[in-house]
């Protein structure tokens, strides 16, 4: 096992029988036919999804993006 800065770094350890991955399913379209991917069972439940800013650095862009991520966490 080895630690990869990205995941084509990833990728090309698991390609090279160095490593072993846990990965979101997106990622095995990149791999093509080259790695074996499975399913986990049951599925997981998905990461929170955060916003980071800097909270004294809020410029009007920044204000509408938080504001349209807290209308869209509501939902």
């Amino acid at each position: 096992m080895e630690e990869c800065d990205n995941w084509q770094s990833l990728m090309a350890a698991v390609e090279a029988g160095r490593d072993v991955t846990i990965v979101y399913e997106i990622m095995s379209r990149t791999a093509g036919e080259r790695l074996l991917f499975r399913p986990l069972k049951p599925v997981p439940q998905p990461p929170p999804i955060v916003v980071a800013y800097r909270e004294e650095a809020v410029s009007p862009p920044i204000a509408a993006f938080v504001a349209a991520a807290e209308t869209a966490k509501l939902k």
